[in-house]
C-alpha cells in the first residue's frame, strides 16, 4: 500500500485543483519548506517548470515519472499525480 492511499485528495475539493494537491504534498516530503520551486529544481527543470506545467495542460507523464522516481514509487506512484493517464497496478 503506498503511502499516498493515507492522504487522498479531500472530497470537497475540486477535480482541477487535485492535481495542485499533489504537487503540495510532494514538496512537503521532498523539502521543509514545502516549495514547489525546489522540487522543480530538483527534477531538472527551471523553478517554475511545476506551476506552468499544472497552470498550462496539467502534468505530463514525463513529470509524473520523474516525480516518482525522485519521490519513490512506495510514496508518490505516478497514478497519485495522473490518475487520468495511469491505471494502479
Amino acid at each position: 500500500m503506498s503511502a499516498t492511499k493515507m492522504f487522498p485528495a479531500p472530497a470537497w475539493m475540486e477535480p482541477d485543483k487535485r492535481q495542485w494537491f499533489a504537487i503540495k504534498l510532494a514538496a512537503l516530503y521532498h523539502n521543509k519548506a514545502g516549495s514547489v520551486s525546489e522540487l522543480s529544481v530538483a527534477l531538472g527543470g527551471s523553478s517554475t517548470m511545476l506551476h506552468m506545467a499544472v497552470k498550462q495542460s496539467g502534468l505530463t507523464p514525463n513529470h509524473c515519472i520523474q516525480l516518482e522516481h525522485l519521490l519513490t514509487r512506495e510514496l508518490f506512484p505516478r497514478e497519485f499525480f495522473r490518475p487520468d493517464i495511469f491505471v494502479a497496478e
